[in-house]
């Protein structure tokens, strides 16, 4: 009996402590995507480790899926989505000059801007358009936490348009923001909140109220996983902000790096 009980307990410790060594904080030792001359570049979150990814000149826009295994960028004039495992080539999307992208918190679909104006919803898996939305998106969208709504902001307005996707040609929620300028609107993890910024400076809002709290200067905001920290561009050099402490932590100095996110992206 006790001989039972001595290995029962012992599959049951050899069990959990598989689960603790093969569990993972999102939030540690992650990295982050950027951009610098055309190029996409990775370093981890402490500023190491720096790695040319993919080269061309003319890549931008990097957003990585929420499972971390795919980055999707600008190249050319199209949206092309990589396996970050060995940056092999995964999906081509036919969009007409993207500007920004965004997953569905489920993987399945990606947003970008489909020429001025535009936006529009690709299914992952197909690379099929699923939706569109000629609003004036550019400005900045992000789906919502279940993947079934995607908002989008219009240009130089305050107005956010919320629709459901796909079927919604009329917004099912029109919301306001407190300004006009916001832009590069990315919903938090929790989705309680959104950065955004107004070219100079970023901003945290409210998700419910759309209420504004003025963060620090700089521009194109990302959340980390964990919702803890912010990576944004702060005069083209990538840097970390810890929403608790203020402190801040710079990645890199080139002067020249823009477009940052952290290899979990939601939006």
């Amino acid at each position: 009996m006790f001989q039972k009980l001595f290995k029962i307990s012992t599959i049951i410790l050899i069990s959990l402590l598989l689960m603790v060594s093969c569990s993972r904080k999102y939030d540690e030792d992650l990295n982050i995507y950027f951009v610098r001359g055309g190029n996409i570049y990775q370093i981890t979150e402490f500023g190491e480790d720096l790695k040319l990814l993919l080269s061309g000149g003319t890549y931008n826009y990097p957003c990585s899926s929420p499972d971390g295994d795919k980055l999707i960028c600008k190249f050319g004039t199209i949206s092309v989505i990589y396996r970050l495992t060995d940056m092999a080539l995964y999906r081509t999307i036919a969009s007409a000059s993207p500007l920004n992208h965004s997953w569905s918190p489920d993987g399945t679909k990606v947003a970008l801007t489909d020429g001025p104006g535009t936006i529009s919803v690709y299914e992952v898996a197909s690379g099929l358009k699923i939706w569109s939305s000629s609003a004036g998106g550019r400005w900045g969208f992000y789906f919502t936490n279940d993947s079934r709504y995607i908002l989008e902001k219009l240009s130089s307005s305050t107005t956010i348009n919320e629709y459901l996707i796909p079927g919604d040609t009329v917004p099912e929620r029109t919301r306001t923001l407190p300004s006009s300028s916001f832009t590069n609107l990315t919903l938090s993890p929790d989705g309680l909140s959104i950065a955004a910024d107004d070219g100079s400076s970023i901003y945290i809002l409210d998700e419910a109220t759309l209420t504004a709290r003025y963060l620090r200067s700089g521009k194109e905001p990302s959340w980390s996983p964990g919702g803890d920290m912010l990576v944004f561009n702060n005069g083209g050099n990538i840097c970390l902000y810890d929403i608790a402490t203020g402190a801040i932590q710079t990645l890199t100095s080139m002067g020249t790096d823009s477009y940052p996110c952290f290899q979990y992206k939601p939006r």
